[in-house]
């Protein structure tokens, strides 16, 4: 934390001196952020607490040119370190060998890095962005099939992710139609290597857009029992599709790969939103997939361990995913989110608060209740959670 506020001190030195420069072009955001989240079932109990200190510093020296930097401090007041091991079903974990039944997941040290740190050149319709950035696409809200470089947490899915180190081209064909092509370096992102290309199409058709997909990554589909944790490459074909029927929001997602040594999967996913005039929002979105399991009672240990290292969307093939949303006044917004298998009825209770106690502060607070019988999708071996975030914005 103090190396942190050292950089912002002399990164502040420095834009003070040169203000009357480049204050047109300089902009200096960020926030800090302390959290506050515990897991707990019926075989162990945990909490973390840290801050996220971020700066985003926004620099244009000419006309199509800028640069743009997120630096970034962690600071944990109380570090995690649980058994994975334990948020298992009990069938599977009795019959795992010694050496499996303590698989430990502990928080990151302190530290202080660069996120989203690229330059962005634009001439005319063309865009060329070099560096760590976001490479964020699909309609979907729980989750994008269609997209297999970033992955959301679906407890909490508009929550920033980390970038990727890639080099992108847009070119921008007519309105609402974009090519956009990008490939990735080696980077570890969420336990996959991040190696892989991408070219992507939007074009317009009446009151929708459609994209088209095609990407190629190194994947890794884990066989966590024998301790193989080869990576394989997946190539995927997708298509999306959002817009607006009826006067509500409509949109779906589609995507085939094709898998260099596993079975080939595809995973469907299609959703509606609706605001009523009293500000009421609901949406509801349905996920298919072929490589999850029909019936729960068949996961294996490497499926659910698939599952906690973000290498699959779901452990269940048809999951539903609801969400309401309701401001109660101007600075209150309640949620409820439930997030439901239909092949094993089981279900995650998600309830949040969001409060605005100014323009530029924020809590959040997001609970998650699993309620399903031992075994299935969202059942109770998964436990009970929640999470209070404070964010002052500046």
């Amino acid at each position: 934390m103090k190396r942190f506020f050292f950089v912002f001190a002399v990164l502040s030195s420095m834009l003070s001196g040169s203000m009357s420069a480049f204050a047109a072009q300089f902009d200096i955001s960020g926030y800090i952020e302390p959290q506050y989240l515990f897991l707990d079932n019926d075989e162990a109990s945990e909490s973390v607490a840290r801050n996220r200190l971020k700066v985003n510093a926004k620099f244009k020296p000419a006309d199509g040119v800028s640069i743009e930097a997120d630096a970034i401090s962690m600071h944990y007041f109380k570090r995690y370190s649980v058994n994975l091991a334990d948020f298992l079903p009990d069938r599977i974990r009795q019959t795992l060998p010694p050496q499996l039944r303590n698989i430990s997941a502990t928080s990151p040290r302190d530290s202080l890095y660069f996120d989203n740190v690229f330059l962005k050149l634009s001439r005319g319709k063309a865009d060329v962005t070099v560096g760590k950035q976001q490479l964020e696409f699909g309609p979907g809200y729980f989750s994008n099939p269609v997209n297999m470089f970033s992955r959301k947490d679906i407890i909490d899915p508009t929550y920033e992710k980390t970038g990727h180190k890639a080099i992108r081209g847009d070119l921008t064909l007519a309105p609402r139609s974009v090519l956009t092509v990008f490939a990735t370096s080696d980077d570890d992102i969420d336990h996959i290597s991040d190696v892989g290309s991408a070219v992507r199409l939007t074009v317009p058709a009446g009151h929708f857009d459609l994209g088209f997909t095609l990407a190629e990554r190194e994947w890794l589909l884990g066989d966590y029992l024998t301790g193989d944790l080869s990576p394989q490459q997946r190539s995927l074909y997708g298509f999306d599709a959002v817009g607006e029927l009826l006067g509500a929001g409509v949109w779906t997602e589609f995507q085939y790969s094709r898998m260099e040594r596993e079975e080939d999967f595809y995973e469907l996913l299609a959703g509606v939103d609706y605001t009523f005039t009293n500000k009421l929002y609901l949406m509801a979105e349905y996920y298919h997939g072929s490589l999850a399991a029909s019936d729960t009672e068949s996961l294996t240990f490497s499926d659910w361990m698939r599952y906690f290292n973000n290498e699959v969307l779901a452990v269940s093939s048809d999951q539903l995913y609801l969400y309401s949303e309701y401001p109660a006044g101007d600075y209150l917004k309640l949620g409820f989110a439930v997030l439901a298998s239909l092949n094993d009825s089981s279900c995650a209770l998600v309830p949040s608060v969001r409060y605005n106690f100014q323009e530029n502060l924020m809590l959040t607070m997001i609970g998650q209740i699993y309620t399903g019988r031992d075994g299935t999708a969202f059942g109770t071996q998964l436990g009970k959670g929640g999470l209070c975030r404070l964010t002052w914005y500046f």
